[in-house]
Order: C-alpha cells, then sequence, then structure tokens
C-alpha cells in the first residue's frame, strides 16, 4: 500500500486512485485532512482491488458498529460523507442501523433483478390476459414481439422498474414514425396496462403475487400521451358494390374457412376476437351467443351478446360441424382457431377490393344498414357497441332480436340481391 500523509491529503479522488493494492489482505484509510473529511468514515482496499466505503461508530454501550455503505467509484468522496453522516447522526440518537447486505446478497440480488426485465413483465401481463379469457391477449403479444422485444432488445432486456418514460417515448416515437400510429397508441395502451398489473399486486389480491417481484413502484407509461391521429374511427368502409364483391367470392368458398367467412359477414360484422370463440353450446338453431368482453378492464363478467340467424347464416353454422366444443377449428374442436387466422383467410377472399381489410367489413355493413334506414341503436346492439349507461344495464330488459333480425335479413338480400345495376348508398 503506498503510504500517504493524510495531515496533507485527505481522501480525494486524485488520492484513492493512487492506493496501490496490497498483496494480501486488506488496508483501510480513515477520512481526515480537511475539514470537509467525516469522522468515522475510511476506504478500505482488498487484495482483489475492490474499494469499499465503511463507517465505524462506537454506540451506546461500547458496541462498534461497522458498516459497508457502498464502493468506489459508484460512491464518490462527496457522496460518500453524505451518506456517513446522515447515517452517524442517526447512531448518535440511538437509531438502529439498517444492516447492509452481504456482496453475495447484493450480486444475487442484481441477477435476480435481471430476471423482471420488460419483456418479461410484458409476457406475464398477457399470460394473464389470457388466463381471464381476453382475447386482447393476442394482439398485445404481437405487438410487443415486433415493436418492442425485435426491435428495441436492449430496452426489453432491462429490468422493467428501472424503464424511463422518457424509454417509452421513444419506442411510441419509432412506432409512429414508422407509419403505425394506430399501432402506438395500442402499444401504449398494453404497456400501461401492464405496468398497471404490476402496481396493483402490491394492493389488490385479484392479480397474481407473481407481478410483486417486478418492484414496480411507478408506471412510466402513464406520463406519455396518445397520438390523436391513430384513434381516428375508419372513414373508409367497404361500399354496397365493394360488400357484393366480397359476399361473391365468398359465397361458394369451399370448406370450413369458407362458412366462418359467411357466418361473420352474414351476423353483421361481428367482431372476429369473439367470433372465434363461439361454443358449440351456445348455438340455437335461430341465433348464437358471443360474450362480450371489451370495456371490462378489472375482470367484470363477459356481456352475453345474441345474434339471430337469417337463413344463409344457420346455413353457414350447419357446415362448420365437428364433435368438439369450438366450431371454429380445424381439428376436433378441442381448441379455437387464432383471430389472426380468420382474418387472413378473409384478407384473402378481399383481393378484389383496393386496399381490402377486415374492420371494412363491419363498418361497410353499419354503413349500410344505417342508408337502409336502421337506427343507430338497433345498429349498435347488432354490432354489441355503444351499449352502456344506467338505462341500458339495469332497465331495459329487452332483447331486440327481432330489430337485429330484421337489421340482418336487410343485410342479407342487399348481398344476394341479382339486379344488375348496383345502387351505391347514400352516405350515412
Amino acid at each position: 500500500m503506498k503510504r500517504l500523509n493524510l495531515s496533507e491529503d485527505n481522501l480525494t479522488k486524485k488520492v484513492i486512485e493512487a492506493l496501490i493494492v496490497p498483496p494480501t489482505g486488506r488496508e483501510e484509510i480513515r477520512d481526515a485532512g480537511s475539514k470537509q473529511s467525516v469522522n468515522g468514515l475510511s476506504i478500505r482496499i482488498t487484495s482483489t482491488g475492490r474499494t469499499s466505503w465503511c463507517v465505524f461508530r462506537r454506540v451506546k454501550g461500547g458496541q462498534l458498529v461497522r458498516l459497508t455503505i457502498g464502493t468506489y467509484p459508484e460512491l464518490s468522496p462527496e457522496l460518500a460523507r453524505d451518506k456517513a453522516k446522515t447515517l452517524i447522526a442517526g447512531l448518535a440518537v440511538g437509531k438502529a442501523p439498517t444492516k447492509t447486505p452481504s456482496i453475495k446478497a447484493q450480486l444475487a440480488a442484481k441477477q435476480d433483478r435481471r430476471k423482471y426485465t420488460l419483456e418479461a413483465l410484458t409476457t406475464a401481463y398477457c399470460n394473464f390476459q389470457e388466463a381471464r379469457g381476453r382475447s386482447s391477449h393476442t394482439d398485445a403479444r404481437s405487438i410487443f414481439r415486433i415493436h418492442l422485444i425485435e426491435a428495441k432488445p436492449a430496452l426489453a432486456a432491462k429490468p422493467a422498474a428501472d424503464v424511463s418514460t422518457e424509454e417509452i417515448i421513444d419506442v411510441l416515437r419509432a412506432v409512429k414514425d414508422g407509419g403505425h400510429a394506430r399501432t402506438s397508441n395500442k402499444l401504449r395502451s398494453y404497456l400501461r396496462a401492464a405496468f398497471e398489473t404490476a402496481i396493483a399486486a402490491h394492493a389488490s389480491h385479484e392479480y397474481p403475487v407473481s407481478f410483486k417481484a417486478f418492484a414496480i413502484k411507478q408506471n412510466p407509461v402513464a406520463g406519455t400521451k396518445a397520438d390523436s391521429s391513430g384513434d381516428k374511427a375508419d372513414k373508409h368502409p367497404l361500399t354496397l358494390a365493394e360488400l357484393r364483391t366480397y359476399w361473391r367470392a365468398i359465397e361458394n368458398a369451399p370448406g370450413r374457412d369458407g362458412a366462418m367467412l359467411r357466418l361473420h359477414l352474414l351476423t353483421g360484422g361481428q367482431r372476429i376476437e369473439q367470433l372465434v370463440k363461439l361454443q358449440r353450446a351456445d348455438v340455437a338453431d335461430d341465433a348464437i351467443t358471443l360474450y362480450d368482453s371489451k370495456g371490462r378492464p378489472n375482470g367484470g363478467d363477459a356481456r352475453p351478446h345474441i345474434v339471430p340467424l337469417t337463413r344463409l347464416a344457420a346455413l353457414a353454422v350447419t357446415t362448420l360441424t365437428n364433435n368438439g366444443e369450438f366450431l371454429f377449428s380445424f381439428g376436433n374442436g378441442e381448441k379455437p382457431i387464432d383471430a389472426s387466422t380468420l382474418t387472413r383467410y378473409s384478407g384473402k377472399y378481399g383481393t378484389g377490393i383496393e386496399a381490402f381489410a377486415p374492420k371494412r367489413v363491419r363498418s361497410g355493413v353499419e354503413t349500410l344498414l344505417a342508408a337502409r334506414g336502421v337506427n343507430q341503436e338497433i345498429r349498435g346492439r347488432l354490432q354489441s357497441h355503444g351499449v352502456s349507461g344506467v338505462q341500458a344495464k339495469h332497465y331495459n330488459a329487452h332483447d331486440y332480436l327481432p330489430e337485429k333480425l330484421a337489421a340482418l335479413k336487410l343485410l342479407e338480400a342487399a348481398l344476394t340481391a341479382t339486379d344488375a345495376k348496383v345502387i351505391e348508398i347514400r352516405s350515412a
């Protein structure tokens, strides 16, 4: 160890970095030699080269307390003195010192934190949503994988508790700049929900205790804002001519995929995520029952949504035959197909329509029905949106099945009309 004249040189950065590693054991030098020095603070250097700050002090009863408060250069001389002063002041009034974890324990904790990354949090959140029956977990997994895990691997591998708001904003900006403003907002929404779930696990038994291990105390996504340009309603619904073009493409499409697409269109463009989960037990001769969990983020029961069947829709149901639980299945019916599979099939048969997208089927149906005089409430009841409020929830017990069926018959007639001249629907 290089010997120093500590009456002239206190523990400055220059002095510390001039220390020589001892060949064996360790050596310790007290902080002294200036007005800034703190009595009871020392620096220790071992034969391995590790340099640590220590505090030693006798407390009431003569007991000598010695604590390691940090390492150099992680803890500068100035910060070490501030930390030592606070600790020594506490000892002076009898405050018991907090035991500093051993180096082994600190390394173990550091390794443990590495398991609870942002990627691990998003995976845990998607698994939780899937276990709750939320169809959105599929969309969330895809968006997390493409726009976070694969696009930003360093951030995905970072402990979730250390992720900053600025890092989240950078990810969202990259997605939007890539031309995906809507996806950017969805990524923001899913990330915010994942962090909120981890925080809620500390206060509510409704959430898995495993989320507590992420040690998340605040939500970095809460300080971000959604991009208003990404949440605009679809302004490009399929026209009547395009709906009829799509119907002709799927009308005689063979196999189960054709029957699935026909049922989707003839029931009014129901949400694909809900339709693919249709179970045999929820199919009657004249209606099917779907379960709408949209708008129930806190785990409330999904609302039953009854959709009557027209003649052609009922025929499509009979084509979906298997002995299992789920109708939308290519196997024995034990598991439903993924929503993305039906979306892909839809796109295959919509190739004859410019800029075709399955969501345009849903908005096209509503626009068509509006033009045929079906009022907004019935359209909302049919497509299961806008059904909210105290009156709708508690007082209005009417099931609207006759009105829904009448609307669907209008849709079927419009799709299957054989007149040569196609009259475009007026703007809704």
